[in-house]
C-alpha cells in the first residue's frame, strides 16, 4: 500500500518510518512535513533516512526510492493543499492509506489550552480525513490510551460509543471526540478506520541504539522538572508529592509501539487497539528511581494536597504537578494488552522494570534537552 504519513519527525513517527521502510507491504511513503528553524522539510526527512539506513543496515539509495516529501509549511492552515494536488495527479484511490501520527501533547487542565488543542490536534485530524477522503481507502489515527478517561479496572481495546468517565484534561477529551468523529466519517464514506492508542512512550528497547528518544515528555519531563530545581539550587528538602502508591503508569517503548503500529496498519481485523504494556510500572518504584538519580533524597509521598506549600512545592504544583498529578493519583487500572501481544507474538515484551534506570539515565546524560532536526 502507498502510505501518507504525518508526524514522521516525532517520537513515535521516526520509529514508524523505520518500520514501514522494512515492511514488504509498503510500496511508497509520502511524508507530510513542515520545515524547522534549521532545516527544510526535505532535509529533515533526509537526516532521518540516513540515520535509519545506518542503524538498520539498509541500502540508503533503495529506501530513498520509497519516500517522497511534501512540504506543508506554506499550505493554508489545514488545507493539505500539497498532498491534495499530489493525489489528484495519481488518479488511484485503491492503494492509498493515511497513518496520522502528528499531534501536540499538552496535559494541562487550564482553560486557556483548550483552543490550542482543538486547533492543533482535533481539527487537523478531521480535516486531513475530510480532504483526502475521495482518494484513500484507509485512515489510521494514532490517538492516546488516555482517551478512555479516568477509569478503574481493566480498560478494553474497544470502547468507542461507550460511556467515558470524566477526562483529566482537554487533551484526553478532544482525542476521544476526534476518535468518534473519525469513525463516523469513515463509515459514511466507506473508508476503513483504525484508532491506535499508545500509552506513555519511553526510549527504545527492542533495537539499537537502545534507550534512545529524541524528546523527553511525560515521565521524563517530570524528572526533568526536579533536575531543574536542583540545578537552580531550589531547596527540595521534605517535598510532599501527591501520589497513589497502590497504582502506577503504563509505559511502552517507542520502537515496540512503532512495530506494532506498522503491523496493525495492514491488519483488516483491527479497528481499535491498545498499544500498551501488560504491566503498569508502580509509582512507588518509578518515582523514587528518578528522584534518587537526580539527587532529591528527602521527599514524602502523600495522599492529600499540602495546605501550605514550601517554595519547591509551590513551583511543582503550578507546573509539573498540575499536569501529572491526575495521572500519579489515578485509580488502580490496567489496559487489556492481549491484542497487541497477538500482533507482536514473535517479539518478547520489553521489561520497563529491568531497564528503567538506563532509560532515565539517557535523559540525564542529555540534560533533558530535546533533539531537533
Amino acid at each position: 500500500m502507498n502510505i501518507i504519513l504525518t508526524g514522521a519527525t516525532g517520537i513515535i513517527g521516526r520509529e514508524v518510518l523505520a518500520e514501514l521502510l522494512t515492511n514488504d507491504s509498503t510500496s511508497k511513503i509520502v511524508c507530510l512535513v513542515r520545515r524547522s528553524r534549521s532545516n527544510s522539510a526535505q532535509q529533515r526527512i533526509a537526516i532521518l533516512i540516513k540515520s535509519i539506513a545506518s542503524e538498520m543496515g539498509l541500502n540508503l539509495d533503495n529506501i530513498q526510492k520509497l519516500i517522497e516529501v511534501i512540504d506543508t509549511t506554506t499550505d493554508p492552515p489545514r488545507s493539505y493543499k500539497g498532498i491534495l494536488e499530489y493525489l489528484k495527479k495519481e488518479h488511484k484511490r485503491h492503494d492509498w492509506g493515511v497513518l496520522h501520527l502528528a499531534s501536540n501533547t499538552n496535559l494541562s487542565p487550564l482553560p486557556n489550552v483548550e483552543d490550542d488543542i482543538f486547533n492543533d490536534c482535533y481539527l487537523p485530524a478531521l480535516d486531513l480525513l475530510t480532504v483526502l477522503a475521495p482518494y484513500i481507502t484507509q485512515y489510521s489515527f494514532v490517538s492516546t490510551a488516555f482517551s478512555c478517561g479516568h477509569q478503574k479496572g481493566e480498560i478494553p481495546n474497544e470502547y468507542l460509543g461507550g460511556i467515558i468517565p470524566n477526562n483529566r484534561n482537554y487533551y484526553e477529551r478532544l482525542k476521544h471526540q476526534a476518535e468518534l468523529k473519525i469513525k463516523q466519517i469513515c463509515e459514511q464514506k466507506q473508508i476503513k478506520w483504525q484508532i491506535l492508542r499508545p500509552s506513555i512512550v519511553s526510549g527504545r528497547l527492542i533495537r539499537g541504539p537502545y534507550y534512545y528518544t529524541p524528546k523527553f515528555n511525560v515521565f521524563y519531563a517530570w524528572g526533568g522538572f526536579f533536575n531543574s530545581l536542583k540545578k537552580n539550587n531550589v531547596d527540595c528538602d521534605g517535598i510532599r508529592i501527591l501520589v497513589n502508591q497502590s497504582t502506577g503508569i503504563n509505559i511502552i517503548p517507542s520502537d515496540y509501539v512503532a512495530r506494532a503500529i506498522s503491523r496493525a496498519f495492514y491488519r483488516s481485523d483491527i479497528s481499535e487497539l491498545n498499544l500498551t504494556h501488560t504491566k503498569v510500572f508502580e509509582n512507588n518504584i518509578l518515582l523514587p528511581t528518578m528522584l534518587n538519580r537526580i539527587g532529591v533524597k528527602n521527599y514524602e509521598f502523600v495522599d492529600q494536597m499540602p495546605e501550605k506549600f514550601t517554595l519547591a512545592e509551590k513551583l511543582y504544583y503550578k507546573t509539573a504537578g498540575l499536569q501529572f498529578t491526575p495521572y500519579l493519583s489515578t485509580y488502580e487500572h490496567q489496559y487489556d494488552s492481549s491484542k497487541v501481544r497477538q500482533v507482536m507474538n514473535d517479539i518478547s515484551e520489553p521489561s520497563i522494570h529491568d531497564h528503567f534506570e538506563q532509560l532515565f539515565e539517557f535523559a540525564v546524560e542529555k540534560n533533558f534537552v530535546d533533539e531537533s532536526i
